[in-house]
């Protein structure tokens, strides 16, 4: 199940991105469109907790969920924007990035301890972020 679950995050991305370029190209209204992805995840994660029975909620958690949902509704909203004024490797990258915030909340909320591989992800990611802001650069973005 632990690997099982990152190769569907990466095609559940995949498909996002294609979406997003479809939806472009066939001129859909932006708003349903993101109206649709949202209310898709809300459909799956409510299915999960009904298979699996673990609908227990934790109000820290649910707090969370909300502010991080209505960040990254602006941050899809703002991504589309970024799309048409520049390259979508940037745009899609910084978008990823937004994972970085649950992590973050992680450790500093729930005071998870990361190992030493975590750890290694964290370092990747501000190397990453680097490596954009030398790419930007470069491109006279």
């Amino acid at each position: 199940m632990a690997t099982a679950l990152p190769i569907v995050a990466i095609l559940v991305f995949a498909v996002l991105g294609v979406t997003y370029k479809l939806s472009d190209k066939f001129n859909c209204d932006q708003r349903y469109v993101n109206l649709f992805m949202f209310l898709s995840a809300w459909t799956v994660m409510l299915a999960w907790g009904l298979f699996t029975g673990r609908m227990d909620l934790a109000w820290r958690a649910v707090a969370l969920g909300a502010t991080m949902g209505s960040g990254v509704y602006l941050s899809v909203m703002i991504f589309r924007k970024a799309c048409t004024l520049g390259r979508i490797s940037t745009s899609w990258t910084v978008i990823n990035l937004a994972l970085v915030v649950p992590v973050a909340a992680s450790i500093l909320i729930w005071g998870e301890k990361p190992d030493p591989r975590h750890w290694l992800g964290i370092g990747l990611t501000v190397v990453a972020v680097l490596l954009l802001g030398v790419d930007i650069g470069r491109a006279g973005e």
